[in-house]
C-alpha cells in the first residue's frame, strides 16, 4: 500500500469537461482519485467549468482557427492564474519546492501561466495531440514534468520523452465501464466466449460520432457486407448526417442507438460477436479494454497506433472487404483469455499509484 505521508501541497486543475468522456477524461478521473488517496492534505479541484452549454464553444478545439485557439488559451490561463492566487491567499501558502500543480487542460494556457509563474512546479497530464511549439518550450523547463497516457507511437511528444526518462511517466487510463465488465471477467475466468458462426454476424461500434472516429465509414462497410448486422452506440455532431445516409440508402443492417448507459451497452455487447472501430487516429482507446473484458475480439483499421499497443484482442480488417476468412473464423480462445487476464492484472490502480508517487518525488 502507498502511505499517505506527503508533505507536498498538491492542487489539481482540469478544464476537460466532456458530455461523453473519452480516454483523456478517464485518465483525469484516475489521477484525481489517486491523488486523493496519496495525500493527507486537501486537494482542491480548481478551474473546472461544469456548465457544459457555456463551455461548449471552447472544448472542440480541432474546429478552431488561430484566433479562436488564441482566445481559448487566454481564457484558460486567466482561470488558472486567478484560481492559484486565490488558493495561495486562502491557505497562506507560497510557491516553493513543496507546492505542485497537477494540470490537465490546453497546453497554451499552461505556457502562458509559466511566463507569469516561472518557478511553479507543474505535472502536466498530456491529452493526445498538443501544440508542438508550446510543448518544446515547456519540455526544456526543469520544473515541468509530464504524464503521458497511453502508448501510441504516433503522438508528437514521444520523440522528446524517450530521451529523458525522469521527465515523464506513462499511465494507462481505465474506463469507468470496466467496473461493470471486468468484475464479471474475473468471476467467470476461465469461461470462454465462443462465436457460434451464426448466419448473420453482429458487430458493435461504440464511440463519439465525430470526424476523428470516422463513423461514416460504417456506411461503406454495411453496403459491402450485407450479411453483417452493426449496432452503433454513441452521439455527436455526425448523428444527423449518419441517420440520413442510412435512411437514404436503406441500410437495414445498421442500427443506431445513440448514447446509452453502461447496463444497456452491456446488453448489446452480449448480443454481439465482434467489436468494430473505424477511427482515423487513436491514442489508447478505452473501448478496446471494455471489449476485451467482455471476451470480444476487436476489428480495427490498420492505423499506426494499433500496431504499437499491447492489446491482445486486435484483428485488422481489409479496406475492401471486412468479411475476410481470418476474421470470420476468429474465436476467443484460451490464449486470448490468458493474455487478457494478465493485461488486467498488470494495469492495476496500485501500479498507477506507484508511478504518480514516483513523478511527485522527481521534484
Amino acid at each position: 500500500m502507498i502511505k499517505t505521508n506527503f508533505n507536498k501541497n498538491i492542487i489539481y486543475h482540469s478544464t476537460w469537461i466532456e458530455i461523453y468522456p473519452g480516454g483523456g477524461e478517464a485518465c483525469d478521473l484516475n489521477i484525481l482519485k489517486i491523488l486523493s488517496n496519496l495525500s493527507n492534505k486537501k486537494i482542491l479541484l480548481i478551474g473546472s467549468i461544469t456548465n457544459i452549454k457555456f463551455f461548449n464553444f471552447f472544448k472542440s478545439t480541432y474546429k478552431f482557427n488561430f484566433f479562436g485557439k488564441f482566445i481559448r488559451d487566454i481564457f484558460q490561463f486567466l482561470i488558472i492564474f486567478n484560481s492559484i492566487n486565490l488558493y495561495l491567499r486562502k491557505y497562506k501558502l507560497k510557491i516553493d519546492k513543496n507546492f505542485i500543480l497537477f494540470y490537465s487542460g490546453r497546453i497554451g494556457g499552461l505556457y502562458l501561466l509559466t511566463l507569469f509563474r516561472p518557478n511553479l512546479q507543474v505535472i502536466y497530464n498530456v491529452h493526445g495531440l498538443c501544440n508542438k511549439y508550446f510543448f518544446k518550450k515547456l519540455y526544456k523547463k526543469n520544473n515541468i514534468k509530464f504524464i503521458f497516457w497511453g502508448r501510441a507511437e504516433d503522438n508528437i511528444i514521444n520523440f522528446s520523452l524517450k530521451k529523458k526518462k525522469e521527465k515523464f511517466i506513462t499511465l494507462i487510463p481505465s474506463s469507468n465501464n470496466l467496473k461493470l465488465f471486468k468484475k464479471n471477467f474475473y468471476e467467470e475466468y476461465p469461461l470462454l466466449k465462443i462465436n457460434n458462426q451464426k448466419k448473420k454476424l453482429t458487430l458493435i461500434w461504440i464511440g463519439r460520432l465525430e470526424p476523428i472516429k470516422n463513423p461514416m465509414r460504417l456506411i461503406e462497410i454495411a453496403e459491402k457486407n450485407p450479411k453483417i448486422l452493426i449496432y452503433i452506440v454513441g452521439n455527436g455532431s455526425l448523428m444527423k448526417k449518419l441517420k440520413t445516409k442510412i435512411q437514404t440508402r436503406k441500410l437495414l443492417n445498421l442500427k443506431i442507438f445513440g448514447h446509452l448507459d453502461n447496463q444497456k451497452i452491456k446488453k448489446l455487447i452480449d448480443k454481439s460477436d465482434f467489436h468494430l472501430m473505424t477511427s482515423q487516429s487513436e491514442n489508447y482507446p478505452l473501448v478496446i479494454q471494455e471489449a476485451m473484458a467482455n471476451r470480444m475480439i476487436s476489428i480495427v483499421p490498420n492505423i499506426s497506433c494499433f500496431n504499437k499497443l499491447d492489446f491482445p484482442n486486435l484483428n485488422f480488417y481489409e479496406e475492401d472487404n471486412l468479411l475476410n476468412n481470418k476474421i470470420i473464423k476468429a474465436n476467443w480462445d484460451s490464449k486470448l483469455e490468458e493474455s487478457a487476464y494478465r493485461f488486467f492484472e498488470n494495469h492495476s490502480e496500485e501500479n498507477n499509484k506507484k508511478l504518480i508517487k514516483k513523478l511527485i518525488n522527481f521534484f
